[in-house]
């Protein structure tokens, strides 16, 4: 670690070599690591904690408490012992939450658990055991596991139920996850590493943000082949993949897919995981062996999902080739959720509900009238369509008193948040008062949200206006 001074205050995770601290250190800082996230870490800042605490412990709470904002959006309120890198790849607490619920009350080994995001909600059902190679991963998991439970411990003495802790016994060990001992018809939850840090850092411990992206299941660690063998002695099993993880390109991911199901996870408008369900799992999921499926979870909402089975999954090229095609926009637009592009089921799920592509299964959709079930999709009622021009986008804008929120692009290389930018710079021309020639005035009317839809069809590219349904 450089040495931190007043002008280089912080920079603890760029070092492997710094000891780790044990999860009973960690609980020890979590008062002061609350208290220094609710400020700018300062040099000032830095010397206080260093008089306080040592070099040491004031370098992990400055990092710790950076991460705490972030933390909390993801798990909630609380203080929560990360790293930026290992909060990067931890699941959301929504997220887990609902995978938690596929694996049943039994005993789960959680491996590859990192700083224990899966953890804590696994807990909330059951006995779990997070295992994991990296020291700092390990503590940092059996601190927040014991946060949680006092979280937890609250919340049910407050006469909240729900969020009462389930497990009898929730324990973090330091090991490797190919070496372990695991018994039999296990219930596995595993988390191959997906981001190897720099050759000179040692795996887990960079807090670098920005590392490089593994999507192939080839490079994970454990290799896929170690995952595969574990899967084979598990009665339940999720494995969390990257969302653009290609399984199917060697013979033993195309197995693993014929003999498992692989779901696709949305939350907030973007793709947070792939899974690879087995055993168990699928039953309480409800999906099919060898399918594919898309689900959306919401926060406060039920989950809308999507399913195809191992039949349609060998068919896709032929679902997408014979999708119906349409040359412009109908009356209604609609866009399917991110986890359904992600699985390819853009043209089984369009198939499915009556729906038409704009231009090919990479764009829109659309119909004649607004689809009965428009679970996993977004609709627009079209009030205006026309060439990608902007001039004539900001006159079609203006002319009808729109108020633009959004702009979606599918199958185009168009750049929304520009389009976004400039139409809202735009500010709109005052209008005459009336036939007295007064000086101009600007009707006070609300305007109509809408939103720009910019695709391609065979006529080229066009864009349309349309509002949102309700």
């Amino acid at each position: 670690m450089p040495a931190a001074s007043p002008d280089h205050p912080v920079e603890p995770s760029a070092t492997a070599v710094r000891p780790a601290p044990t999860a009973s250190e960690l609980l020890g800082l979590s008062a002061l690591i609350a208290d220094t996230s609710l400020s700018p870490v300062t040099p000032a800042v830095v010397a206080k904690l260093r008089q306080r605490v040592g070099r040491e412990s004031a370098a992990w709470v400055t990092e710790i408490a950076e991460q705490q904002s972030r933390a909390i959006d993801k798990w909630g309120a609380g203080v929560w012992m990360v790293t930026a890198r290992a909060l990067q790849q931890a699941s959301d607490r929504v997220v887990a939450r609902y995978k938690a619920s596929l694996l049943g009350s039994a005993a789960v080994f959680d491996l590859c658990g990192g700083v224990g995001g899966d953890a804590l909600e696994l807990a909330r059902r059951g006995p779990v055991l997070t295992i994991d190679r990296s020291p700092l991963m390990t503590a940092m998991a059996a601190a927040n596991l014991t946060l949680d439970a006092d979280i937890a411990a609250r919340d049910s003495a407050a006469g909240d139920r729900s969020r009462r802790m389930a497990w009898s016994t929730a324990v973090a060990v330091n090991a490797d996850v190919t070496d372990y001992p695991l018994p039999p018809d296990v219930a596995l939850h595993v988390d191959p590493d997906r981001r190897p840090p720099a050759k000179s850092v040692t795996r887990h411990e960079s807090g670098q943000r920005g590392s490089p992206r593994v999507v192939r299941p080839s490079d994970y660690l454990p290799s896929l082949e170690q995952v595969s063998r574990l899967l084979d002695r598990s009665a339940a099993a999720i494995v969390k993949l990257a969302p653009a993880a290609k399984l199917d390109e060697d013979e033993l991911g195309q197995r693993l897919c014929r003999q498992r199901h692989r779901q696709w996870i949305s939350l907030d408008g973007s793709v947070r995981e792939q899974a690879l369900l087995g055993g168990d799992t699928l039953a309480i999921a409800g999906v099919p062996v060898g399918g594919r499926s898309a689900i959306r979870l919401f926060r406060s909402a039920a989950a809308q999902s999507f399913a195809i089975d191992a039949g349609d999954v060998a068919r896709l090229d032929e679902i997408d080739a014979s999708l119906p095609v349409l040359d412009s926009p109908p009356g209604v637009v609609c866009d399917v959720d991110p986890a359904v592009r992600a699985a390819g089921l853009t043209a089984a799920l369009a198939s499915a509900r009556g729906l038409a592509a704009l231009g090919g299964p990479a764009g829109f959709l659309g119909s004649d009238s607004r689809p009965k079930n428009i679970d996993l999709l977004q609709c627009f009622e079209v009030v205006w369509f026309g060439p990608c021009d902007f001039k004539r986008v900001r006159r079609a804008i203006d002319e009808r008193s729109l108020e633009l929120t959004s702009v979606k692009v599918r199958g185009v290389d168009q750049d929304p948040g520009k389009w976004l930018k400039r139409l809202r710079s735009v500010k709109r021309r005052p209008r005459p008062a009336g036939p007295d020639r007064g000086a101009p005035k600007i009707a006070a009317v609300v305007a109509a949200e809408v939103s720009l839809l910019i695709g391609r069809t065979t006529n080229g590219v066009y864009a349309a206006i349309a509002k949102p349904h309700r």
